[in-house]
C-alpha cells in the first residue's frame, strides 16, 4: 500500500525514477512552481507548490531513500525493493 489514502494522500514528497531517461520535469522545475501528483495509472491525487528538489544521475535506491527521510514513503519497503539498482531519480 502506498503512503496516504484516497481521502488524504501524503503529499509532502514526490519522487520519479527511470532507468534509461531523465524523469519529467528534470531541469524544468523550480521552487514556487505548482506540480500535480498522481499514482501510476490513477487519478490526480494532489496539487502542491515546490519548496525544493533534488535530481540524481546514477542514483541508487539507498540514495533516493535517504532523500525521503521524514516522509511516509521512506518506510514503504516494497517501493525501495522494486527499484532498479541504478536509475535517474527526482525528489520534489
Amino acid at each position: 500500500m502506498w503512503p496516504g489514502t484516497r481521502e488524504r494522500p501524503e503529499v509532502g514528497i514526490f519522487t520519479q525514477t527511470h532507468a534509461t531517461r531523465r524523469p519529467v520535469p528534470w531541469g524544468q522545475v523550480t521552487p514556487g512552481d505548482v506540480v500535480w501528483m498522481k499514482w501510476k495509472g490513477g487519478p490526480i491525487v494532489a496539487r502542491a507548490r515546490v519548496q525544493g528538489f533534488r535530481q540524481f544521475q546514477n542514483c541508487t535506491p539507498e540514495q533516493l531513500r535517504a532523500a525521503t527521510l521524514g516522509f511516509g514513503l521512506h518506510r514503504v519497503e516494497s517501493y525501495w525493493r522494486d527499484l532498479s539498482p541504478t536509475f535517474f531519480g527526482l525528489v520534489i
